[in-house]
Order: C-alpha cells, then structure tokens, then sequence
C-alpha cells in the first residue's frame, strides 16, 4: 500500500474494500501510527454522522451524508498529516510501551472516602462536569472534551476491574472521575486513560 493513501483508508472506514486490498491496509496499520490515528478519526466521525442522521427528518438518508462526511474527514486528516510531518519531530515507533507514572508527584494526601454520589454537574443533555472538566456523551461513553485523537498522545487501555483499582491506587487524582460509571475516557498528565469495563 502507498504509505498514507488516504482515499484506502476511507474506502476501509467503509468497509469498500475487497479482501486483498483490506488485509494490506491492515498490514500498513499495523505499523503506521499515523494512519491508525486517521482511521480512527474517521471511524469516530462517521458514528457521529450516522447518531445524528437518526435526529433529522425522515428525508435526510445517512447514505448521502456519510461519503461527504468521510471525504472531508480525507482532506483535514491530509492536510494534518502534511503539517504533523513537517512541524514535529518523528514520534517514538513503539506506542504500546506506556509509563503509568505521573509527571509530576502524587499529592501527600490522597482522598481517603468514596466521591459523593453525584458531583457531576448536569449543564444540557449529553454534557456533565466533573472536578472541574467537562465531558460529553458520545455512543454510551463520557468523552473527556480536552481529548483529541489527532493529538496522539499515549494511551492506556482499562478493561477490567483490577486494572482500574491498581492504576487508582497509582493515580488516586483519576477516582473523582468514577461517578461517570464504566465508559469514559478521560485525559490526564498528557495520557490518555480509556475505561470499558464491563457493565
């Protein structure tokens, strides 16, 4: 595959692809950082654009709006990758390897009782604050609004119950954010923190 063919990597979103052309898209995936990050804006987008078309008038067909959707999605995700590669400096190849480490130290004391029950402030329907950040609810998840998929900070992934407790015991500044429940992404110390427990 071209590096960086962003037309391919719509057509996958779309899942247009046969399955040769799919799998070395997949195999380029695999080790461009860059282009996951460009999927998975357009994946998000394009959930967006298809929860929205359900709210319109039974006249709007998701069918016309997804492609013009995709293809701007192409044309900013182009012109992002033109100026990531020409302003910054190459990011590590590695993107699994992530320090659960804060920068900066833990405070002396961390809170020692349960958050209170609700100290989520509901501002409008799909929005909530909590200790002082604003979220919004997007297919199910509270979405941190300072979170950026562009950015491509790193990421860690918590699946399971325990892994929540020990990166809490290690990040006691993240429990304040529980009350959102066990789908939320949140950003914190330049990392990305994605909670999908299971209901």
């Amino acid at each position: 595959m071209t590096d960086h063919d962003l037309g391919r990597l719509a057509a996958l979103v779309e899942n247009r692809l046969d399955a040769t052309e799919r799998r070395a898209v997949m195999a380029h995936l695999a080790d461009c950082r860059d282009c996951r990050a460009v999927v998975a804006g357009l994946a998000r987008a394009t959930t967006d654009v298809a929860l929205n078309s359900r709210q319109r008038n039974s006249w709007t067909q998701p069918r016309v709006w997804l492609p013009i959707a995709a293809s701007a999605l192409v044309v900013i995700g182009a012109g992002w990758l033109y100026s990531a590669r020409t302003s910054r400096p190459p990011v590590p190849a590695d993107p699994v390897t992530v320090s659960l480490v804060p920068s900066s130290p833990p405070p002396t004391n961390p809170p020692t009782t349960a958050p209170p029950a609700d100290p989520g402030l509901t501002r409008r329907s799909g929005e909530r604050e909590v200790a002082n950040r604003r979220f919004r609810l997007e297919a199910g998840t509270w979405i941190d609004v300072a979170y950026d998929p562009f950015k491509l900070l790193p990421a860690v992934d918590i699946r399971t119950v325990s892994e929540r407790d020990a990166l809490i015991a290690r990040l006691p500044a993240l429990q304040p954010f529980l009350v959102l429940g066990a789908k939320f992404t949140v950003v914190y110390n330049s990392t990305v923190y994605r909670f999908d427990l299971p209901r």
